[in-house]
């Protein structure tokens, strides 16, 4: 309740402003000027003489006018003052503040609990908040760890990328071998061997001894034995894969090894590219590299994918055998015979091996 209604509760008429002279006729207003007056004439003597002319309803207006309705400790005041001039106001007065009173509280009561929420939800936001960054932390440490190499894996990576380089020379290096030594059927002197012209085709001694250590660390690579389907069986590469050349050899024995060199050495390059990188990728782990190389080189068109980047001779592999197997021949024509319909003269066809 707003603190002017308080005195409209003295004599049952509000405090909003109204004019007293609306709708009275000029009698009723020269009656209320006289009143006016009168009231003005009291007030001017009782000051005179210092006596207090303020009716019982001016003082408790007075009094209610310094008293705050909504601090308890003035209520008492208030209604003390309310039951001496308008005794019969009071108990509405007492029923709307406490209405008013458990409004308010309702309404702090709501109040608290949307806060509470607030900050319940703001404490969630702040401990994910918190987990998150917690969460990326664990996750940068441990891709830091994982991210750095120690000495021996950045060794591992350098040597498979050096041996890549030098099988990738020597690939390309043996395919231009082996077509010039083809051309040129170098022999040792006037009646010399194939053989003698292979060591002199190379250089010295020490050359050819050079050419037979770095073919060994290709074989032992055992390269052989992850070639694409079909390869390892190349004329050129078994031929290679026999030893190495010597004095019973001839020169078309001698290109072929030349040949199937190149095209083992080719693929010994790629697979150790393929490892170098693998290592680089994995930091140094290469756990699951067998299974990628098997992948690819099983894939279709990667051999001929290796010959167009080495210049490699082209594939001498013979085709598997087409077999008669003279059983199966005899369970299908029988198989056509009971088809044929009953009562019937059908031409049959006069199928012969010969």
């Amino acid at each position: 309740m707003a603190q002017q209604d308080l005195a409209g509760l003295l004599t049952g008429i509000t405090q909003a402003p109204i004019d007293p002279m609306a709708g009275a006729s000029i009698a009723q207003r020269q009656l209320a000027m006289g009143a006016q007056a009168a009231q003005g004439l009291r007030q001017g003597m009782g000051g005179l003489f210092g006596a207090d002319t303020r009716t019982t309803k001016e003082k408790a207006d007075q009094m209610l006018a310094s008293l705050d309705i909504k601090k308890p400790e003035e209520r008492e005041q208030i209604f003390k003052i309310i039951s001496n001039v308008n005794p019969a106001a009071l108990p509405a007065l007492r029923e709307s503040l406490a209405q008013q009173d458990a409004a308010r509280e309702q309404q702090l009561l709501s109040q608290q609990q949307q806060q509470e929420r607030i900050d319940l939800e703001t404490r969630r936001a702040n401990i994910s908040e918190t987990q998150g960054a917690e969460r990326n932390a664990i996750a940068r440490l441990q891709a830091e760890k994982n991210s750095r190499m120690t000495n021996d894996d950045k060794e591992r990576i350098a040597d498979a990328e050096n041996a890549a380089g030098t099988f990738g020379n020597a690939s390309r290096s043996a395919s231009s071998q082996a077509l010039r030594f083809e051309t040129e059927k170098p022999t040792g002197g006037w009646f010399g061997s194939s053989y003698e012209g292979f060591k002199n085709f190379f250089g010295t001694q020490d050359d050819v001894s050079a050419l037979k250590t770095a073919f060994t660390e290709v074989v032992n690579t055992n390269i052989i034995n992850s070639l694409p389907p079909g390869v390892a069986s190349d004329k050129d590469i078994a031929m290679s894969m026999s030893g190495f050349p010597n004095k019973d050899w001839s020169h078309t024995q001698i290109s072929q090894w030349l040949r199937g060199r190149a095209k083992l050495t080719a693929f010994a390059a790629e697979k150790e590219k393929l490892k170098s990188k693998y290592l680089n990728d994995n930091r140094g782990n290469l756990s699951g590299f067998t299974d990628m190389w098997d992948n690819l080189r099983k894939s279709d068109g990667y051999k001929e994918t290796v010959a167009q980047a080495y210049n490699l001779p082209g594939y001498d592999i013979a085709a598997e055998p087409v077999s008669f197997d003279q059983a199966v021949f005899d369970a299908l024509a029988e198989k056509n015979k009971s088809r044929q319909p009953s009562g019937r003269n059908v031409p049959r066809a006069n199928v012969g091996v010969r």
